[in-house]
């Protein structure tokens, strides 16, 4: 006589990435540093905290002089033309205002530093 094997259901296991606060991915390429945001903000106000202004003794996530910023897709992408996204920095995050992005999918900014 065979057997049949019994199927047990295992919970799936969370993709979500430990040790990226607020959904955000950094990587670098070019002289650019790329924010890959994981859900589009609903008010097109986006907060990197650690892009935040400070100097290498203060701030060892990020000390760079930030040039311009681009969202990959969006209306300011595009090397050169236009002046580029709106933005703030100060002390506590990097602020940037982008257009509404419909959908969940993520989107990523080009942040051209110097």
């Amino acid at each position: 006589m065979s057997r049949k094997r019994r199927r047990t259901t295992t919970p799936r296991r969370s993709y979500v990435a430990t040790g990226f606060p607020n959904g955000v991915r950094y990587t670098v390429n070019g002289g650019n540093l790329y924010a890959i945001v994981m859900r589009p903000s609903d008010d097109g106000v986006y907060r990197f905290e650690r892009l935040r202004k400070g100097d290498a003794a203060h701030n060892a996530d990020f000390h760079g002089f930030i040039r311009r910023i681009d969202l990959l897709g969006g209306p300011t992408d595009g090397e050169g033309d236009g002046e580029g996204l709106e933005w703030t920095r100060d002390e506590h995050a990097l602020e940037v205002h982008a257009p509404a992005v419909p959908g969940d999918a993520p989107i990523t900014f080009r942040i051209a530093i110097g």
